[in-house]
């Protein structure tokens, strides 16, 4: 129905009134069909990854500050800075 547009659709209805809560609901529903389209963009579905652009580059010279203009917002909020300047060295066990 979506090809015909609202105006056609509308046509066969006589009660003036009517046809302008149903042109009305129709077109709340058309513009919460694009915001949900809008909306799927922001849906994370798989997890990401980091890929080197060439044979020569090695992900672990990636640096959080240099990802945050690429990644979505949740994830820009979990940045972090493991600095650990003061009493080191430090060793962690990451397999645990």
């Amino acid at each position: 129905h979506a090809s015909l547009g609202r105006g056609n659709r509308l046509r066969g209805v006589g009660d003036k009134k009517l046809r302008r809560e149903l042109g009305v609901l129709e077109a709340k529903a058309e513009d919460a069909a694009i915001h949900a389209a809008e909306a799927e963009v922001l849906l994370q579905d798989t997890a990401g990854y980091l890929e080197a652009e060439g044979p020569l580059e090695r992900t672990y010279h990636f640096k959080q500050r240099d990802m945050l203009d690429v990644v979505d917002v949740n994830t820009r909020a979990k940045c972090f800075n493991l600095e650990l300047r003061e009493k080191g060295p430090y060793c962690f066990d990451y397999s645990a």
